[in-house]
């Protein structure tokens, strides 16, 4: 199950921040809810979460979290700990790495090297590194 983004519903008593998850399927999971002294924050609360996925910084959400009760801190980072902690090679310097497509095939393929032409292309376009090597 991977969490792609955060958001949040409110109405005029409480607002509910949810997680939009990936897998199976895209769909919502409640993470908490905060009641009507706490709805200023929501917003705040919501963009820390997602920075948080994109970054794995946990600095600026805790500012935000302390400033919430106990029973929502709780909720967050217990959601964080079940559904957010990060694989291996997930996470790059920026953000969260996404399969595209994967593709099987070996030298035998018809299109081989059309295939390999192709994942090429776009590094040999970069600019050089000071050695002279295509920058990723």
């Amino acid at each position: 199950m991977s969490v792609r983004q955060f958001a949040a519903y409110r109405s005029p008593g409480k607002g509910r921040v949810f997680a939009l998850l990936d897998d199976p399927a895209d769909t919502l999971e409640v993470v908490t809810t905060l009641g009507a002294d706490d709805l200023a924050l929501t917003d705040s609360l919501v963009a820390e979460l997602n920075a948080y996925l994109a970054e794995r910084e946990d600095k600026a959400l805790d500012e935000v979290l302390r400033q919430l009760p106990e029973a929502v801190r709780r909720a967050v980072t217990s959601f964080l700990r079940q559904h957010c902690e990060p694989e291996p090679g997930t996470y790059g310097v920026h953000g969260a790495i996404r399969r595209l497509r994967l593709v099987y095939f070996d030298d035998r393929t018809p299109d081989f090297e059309e295939y390999v032409d192709a994942a090429l292309h776009d590094r040999t376009r970069r600019p050089r590194d000071e050695r002279g090597r295509p920058g990723w």
